[in-house]
């Protein structure tokens, strides 16, 4: 075990500080060429005699999909796919296909997969798409373990796509897996320290603003990923927030090199700086953008969550379990949850502030993510052992979060399914399954709330269902409750 350990201090010391390569630069306008399309591609996707998937010879995968179907579904991936995984800076993404300034591979990546989510039929290709998406994954999986030191932000891009992707429509160890490979590859690289980075090392120094935020952006997709695919496995997470030196999200589109940024600007967007004291950057976060303030309220809603389901970890390995976290943790929600912008709370959509459905989609994830710590409280404060009328409370407030998700539920549009993250299929799956022990108690039946928990249950349902009609995740947890 000891040299185990020091072999581990060994690698922890080597672990590079690399900078970008040489794709994150700043991309110089493309040549004008003749019969272009609207994306600048002058023909389809390296297109094959036989139409099905091979390899190209960059080793990536290579189709024949006509540029205007290409056209099409890089504008309803934009329109559909890319809240629930951002990847891209939403006011850039078109433009920059518009100039070529992402690889091959991931274009056809992201034109593969969107056209599988949405349904769409290719009018001319005669591929397979699930075999094509099956090579893409396996091809994908390979790329990662031939990462090297210095991958490219678009191979992150496509990993971290691909990492959703499986998670959700094939779930099980080999996602969680990639997920964890992902993880370690960016740290590894040094995504959790780019505002020490920055200043370091030339490559890093020359950049812009907005290509460094294009690097924050990636790491916090990944702290995402990690967050939830150990959440929904009980293991422990990779990142350690506290640790993380990497700002949220800021709006600064100016193109001046890093070194004329103030650092003081970054120091109050790190998360390791507030992460006792998250009301402290929801004051910042208001401040932003629909959009940008939109991804960060995520990002402090899900370290919340991750501190509630740590502290619950602890609380369940041990013997005399101290109460003080977890008081500490509520005592947190609470502030959180009064730091909150005027009516961010209300499940309805706030139309006198013009929230358009995809932004009030996006807050209700958030909204998921609250009761969904109020509600792991309420659950392991019923281990607590006291007299039986204080736990007859203290059951009553694991219904009540129940109902509080179910009201979120009442809500739902499906037709902004595609555009939040279908992890909230498990908050969903957590509910149902307490409503269900709820109705089959005795106290359902004294209390006369059998008819209010089935609404809950009818609605949760619909709404899981609704999900399962494109990602395999919720399909299966929706068979967990068939007759």
């Amino acid at each position: 075990m000891q040299d185990m350990e020091l072999q581990m201090d060994y690698y922890r010391n080597q672990r590079p500080s690399v900078g970008p390569p040489s794709s994150a630069a700043e991309p110089s306008p493309p040549s004008p060429v003749a019969n272009s399309n609207w994306y600048g591609y002058t023909e389809p996707l390296q297109p094959t005699s036989s139409g099905k998937s091979t390899r190209g010879s960059d080793d990536s995968i290579s189709l024949s999909i006509p540029v205007e179907e290409q056209s099409y579904l890089l504008e309803a991936y934009l329109d559909n796919i890319h809240e629930g995984i951002p990847i891209f800076i939403n006011s850039h993404f078109l433009s920059d296909c518009r100039n070529l300034v992402y690889s091959h591979d991931l274009i056809l990546t992201i034109v593969v997969i969107t056209a599988k989510l949405t349904g769409y039929v290719f009018t001319t290709a005669t591929f397979d798409i699930d075999s094509c998406i099956d090579e893409i994954l396996s091809a994908g999986s390979l790329e990662e373990e031939m990462f090297g030191n210095s991958p490219s932000i678009d191979q992150f891009r496509k990993s971290c796509l691909l990492a959703f992707y499986e998670f959700h429509q094939f779930p099980g160890r080999q996602a969680w897996m990639r997920i964890g490979k992902l993880t370690r590859m960016a740290m590894w690289t040094g995504l959790d320290r780019l505002e020490i980075i920055k200043s370091k090392y030339p490559s890093w120094r020359t950049m812009t603003e907005r290509q460094l935020e294009e690097w924050r952006l990636i790491w916090w997709c990944i702290y995402r990923l990690d967050s939830y695919a150990n959440l929904s496995s009980g293991t422990p997470y990779l990142i350690d927030e506290t640790l993380a030196y990497t700002s949220l999200l800021q709006e600064v589109p100016g193109r001046a090199p890093i070194e004329d940024q103030h650092d003081s600007v970054h120091e109050n967007f790190l998360l390791s700086s507030h992460h006792n004291s998250l009301w402290g950057a929801i004051s910042i976060i208001s401040s932003q953008s629909r959009e940008i303030s939109s991804f960060n309220f995520h990002i402090i809603t899900t370290t919340l969550l991750r501190a509630a389901v740590r502290a619950i970890r602890v609380h369940s390995l041990q013997q005399q379990p101290e109460v003080r976290c977890l008081d500490d943790i509520e005592r947190h929600l609470s502030a959180v949850r009064l730091s909150l912008p005027t009516n961010y709370l209300n499940t309805r959509r706030n139309a006198f502030s013009n929230e358009t459905g995809p932004d009030h989609h996006a807050r209700l994830v958030t909204l998921f993510h609250l009761n969904l710590v109020q509600f792991l409280l309420s659950v392991i404060n019923c281990y607590r052992r006291e007299q039986d009328d204080e736990w007859i409370l203290r059951w009553q407030r694991v219904y009540e979060a129940c109902q509080d998700l179910a009201s979120i539920s009442e809500q739902w549009n499906s037709s902004h399914n595609l555009r939040v993250d279908p992890a909230i299929s498990m908050i969903i799956f957590a509910a149902l399954i307490f409503l269900d022990v709820h109705k089959k108690s005795a106290s359902a039946l004294v209390w006369g709330s059998h008819s209010s928990i089935e609404h809950s249950e009818r609605v949760l349902m619909m709404q899981l269902e609704q999900l399962a009609t494109i990602w395999t995740l919720p399909r299966l947890l929706t068979r967990m409750f068939a007759p």
